[in-house]
């Protein structure tokens, strides 16, 4: 099966139902909620609050995603899930890259349908928590440490964060 056919099932699976309420829901998710919609009412993009209260318990990237989401399609259940359903399916797109790398181009499709229809991505790329974002960057800085320790661009280092100014290829000090 194709990368592509692979990536459309999952995307199918991923975003069926999105904004139904009867697609599952989490104690933590209104909190999430709440904080992206005033963030959007205010268009104060610095500061999450909650009932009008500042509110600093998590990064505010995944409110801005929502934000954004709710500037484009309004202020509904889909559009504040929308980021989070996006984030899972660059964390199996990412993950079958992955797998392509390390065990050839067959892996690949595998990977993402294997990722792209687990459970545990399948719950908790519903609803709005942090978890599948985290996930993704996660994924994301493993894919560059990958990429960097088989001598790959700077950019990877860069992502990996493992960049210095005496680090290979790096531009000799002047």
């Amino acid at each position: 099966m194709p990368r592509p056919v692979a990536l459309l099932v999952v995307a199918s699976v991923l975003l069926a139902g999105l904004g139904s309420p009867a697609g599952g829901t989490h104690p933590d998710e209104g909190l999430y909620l709440q904080a992206a919609r005033e963030m959007h009412d205010r268009g104060d993009w610095l500061t999450p609050t909650v009932d009008g209260r500042p509110d600093f318990t998590k990064p505010p990237l995944l409110y801005w995603a929502m934000g954004a989401s709710f500037a484009l399609f309004g202020e509904t259940l889909w559009a504040a899930r929308l980021p989070v359903a996006l984030a899972a399916l660059a964390l199996v797109w990412v993950t079958g890259r992955l797998a392509r790398r390390v065990a050839g181009p067959e892996a690949e499709p595998v990977a993402i349908l294997v990722l792209g229809t687990c459970l545990g991505l399948l719950r908790y790329s519903r609803v709005d928590l942090m978890d599948v974002p985290l996930a993704l960057a996660l994924a994301v800085g493993i894919a560059a440490c990958w990429r960097v320790s088989e001598g790959d661009s700077r950019r990877a280092r860069y992502v990996a964060g493992c960049w210095s100014p005496h680090s290979p290829g790096s531009p000799a000090p002047r």
